[in-house]
């Protein structure tokens, strides 16, 4: 209903079989122990003018525990919403299948979605600043779903935490595609992308400058292994500017890029290897049609023996 807030006091599970449908306009709030546990599927469908608000009990002052999604193989929907004051994590999603549109979290510093074995489109979705949290971690796609992030805009964060730090997509399967979005920056990467392909077409990278004390750099993109599977990187039609780093191509990593805007790299703009760690090298780069205009310089640490010894292609 959206003519007066619903409370829920302790986790409420929708098992399986069940649909729970939350109206437009309506106001949900969740008590210190309350949260949402799907197994079925949930239904929450604001519009632009009647957004749904889930947020804590009025007087609270502490988190609430967020919506787990668990073996929801259904459609689970959650449109013009408004997450607030959320703990760890405000999302969880456990082998499900999530769509969400329009969403926005506000008076969060914490991790915002966490997800294994997921199916999950992410469009048109406002994530704010965060204070030593990744705004999105997961690991393993769906057979047969997807994993999606179109036209959203993602804050920063400090530390050594990056925006999206995601693993396990390999091609033929499902892998990583991003469209249209916007990063603001961080203190490590933007994308730490392991063991996880991925087409990345038409966002913005910006502002992403190491401040942590770590050994590693800091890049927009960066590659790695998991389970000792290497990433596959697809990245066409970006504009990076004003990064360390715009790309970290390493750990077996290998990079198709073309017509990209790489501008202003502080450091560097495309790294092959992080000096100050003993990590495996990347198989190689094809860049093609790309505009690189105000880096320090365009390709770093790229040991020219590698190349002779065709140990890395370019």
């Amino acid at each position: 209903t959206a003519a007066r807030p619903l409370l829920v006091a302790k986790p409420l599970v929708v098992p399986e079989g069940v649909t729970l449908t939350v109206n437009p306009g309506a106001t949900v709030c969740f008590g210190p122990e309350g949260r949402l546990l799907v197994e079925g599927r949930l239904f929450a469908e604001g519009d632009a003018h009647r957004r749904i608000q889930f947020l804590r009990a009025p007087g609270a002052t502490g988190a609430w525990g967020g919506i787990g999604f668990s073996n929801s193989a259904h459609d689970n929907r959650l449109a013009h919403v408004d997450f607030h004051h959320t703990g760890s994590y405000a999302l969880a999603v456990t082998n499900s299948v999530v769509a969400l549109d329009h969403v926005q979290w506000h008076g969060t510093r914490p991790n915002l979605i966490w997800f294994q074995d997921a199916s999950l489109t992410v469009r048109d979705c406002v994530f704010p600043d965060l204070s030593h949290s990744e705004h999105v971690r997961g690991i393993g796609i769906r057979a047969r779903g997807e994993l999606v992030f179109a036209r959203n805009r993602f804050g920063t964060t400090s530390g050594y935490n990056d925006i999206i730090d995601v693993s396990g997509g390999k091609r033929p399967g499902p892998i990583l595609q991003l469209y249209s979005n916007d990063f603001l920056g961080g203190s490590d990467d933007g994308l730490d992308l392991d063991g996880m392909d991925a087409h990345i077409e038409g966002n913005t990278f910006h502002g992403f400058h190491k401040g942590n004390l770590s050994t590693s750099i800091s890049a927009a993109l960066a590659t790695g292994r998991h389970d000792g599977q290497a990433s596959d990187i697809t990245v066409v039609r970006n504009v990076f500017y004003d990064n360390d780093h715009h790309i970290l191509l390493k750990q077996g990593g290998r990079l198709e890029a073309a017509n990209n805007t790489f501008y202003g790299g502080t450091l560097g703009a495309i790294a092959f290897d992080e000096p100050l760690r003993e990590l495996e090298m990347p198989h190689g780069a094809r860049l093609a049609g790309n505009i690189f205009s105000g880096n320090k310089a365009d390709l770093v640490h790229l040991k020219p023996l590698w190349l002779e010894q065709n140990w890395v292609w370019l």
